[in-house]
């Protein structure tokens, strides 16, 4: 399995705008490792290309990485920071998109464009929108949706074979812990020192850590009160 962490931000990105903190001011030097976009990945694993979530930087992230091919996208949830690139998927023709019946009917009625057609003067996606309630079964493998606590939007993690992606959380139940055994690798919520209503802080996600004892864990939607440069590596 390649795994590609195409951003690792917030939902504002580092650097916010019209910030002048210490950490924005380093995202805007040429090479920062404080500058995050939002957060997505793209996984490479059994002849699958996978996308999670299209974020309002997916065009960038796409061309940053080099990515030609997209065989489907799995939705965590319904917020902005998570579909609205969504109409930059057009590139890659007909695509397949998977997540909860929440974030169907969302994308569904706020790219109503896509969905019923008009003369608009441009292209748009051809996407083919389905719901997992608990699990993607493929040939080679299956892909376990994993509910998590996120304020009131229905959210998702996701899980294949042994690695686990949950951007973002605020608490998991006993059951999706559960699910969450014998990982080797998990991406998770670390958004930042302070506490949050729907995001878990670093305190909190080091509890959560420990009770699903991965073998390797990253933490992803960071915001800018990490610093790159303090942590260690």
């Amino acid at each position: 399995m390649q795994i590609t962490i195409l951003g690792s931000g917030t939902s504002y990105g580092i650097p916010k705008i019209g910030c002048k903190c210490k950490i924005c001011s380093d995202a805007k030097r040429k090479g920062s490792k404080n500058k995050r976009s939002r957060s997505s990945i793209f996984i490479r694993y059994k002849g699958y290309n996978i996308l999670i979530d299209t974020s309002p930087d997916f065009k960038n992230q796409i061309i940053d990485n080099d990515i030609s091919k997209i065989d489907f996208v799995l939705f965590t949830h319904d917020h902005a920071d998570h579909i609205f690139g969504l109409p930059d998927i057009r590139s890659f023709g007909k695509i397949k998109c998977f997540g909860s019946e929440e974030t169907i009917n969302t994308i569904k009625n706020t790219f109503r464009y896509i969905f019923e057609p008009k003369d608009i003067g441009g292209g748009i996606p051809t996407l083919r929108l389905k719901i997992i309630k608990n699990k993607l079964k493929l040939k080679e493998f299956e892909i376990l949706a994993i509910p998590v606590n996120h304020g009131n939007a229905k959210t998702y993690g996701y899980r294949i074979d042994s690695f686990a992606y949950i951007p973002d959380v605020k608490s998991l139940t006993e059951n999706s812990i559960k699910k969450l055994g014998n990982l080797k690798l998990l991406i998770i919520d670390g958004l930042g020192y302070s506490s949050h209503p729907t995001h878990v802080n670093i305190e909190e996600v080091i509890k959560i850590i420990k009770k699903i004892n991965p073998q390797k864990t990253f933490l992803t939607h960071i915001n800018h009160e990490i610093d790159y440069n303090n942590c260690r590596h």
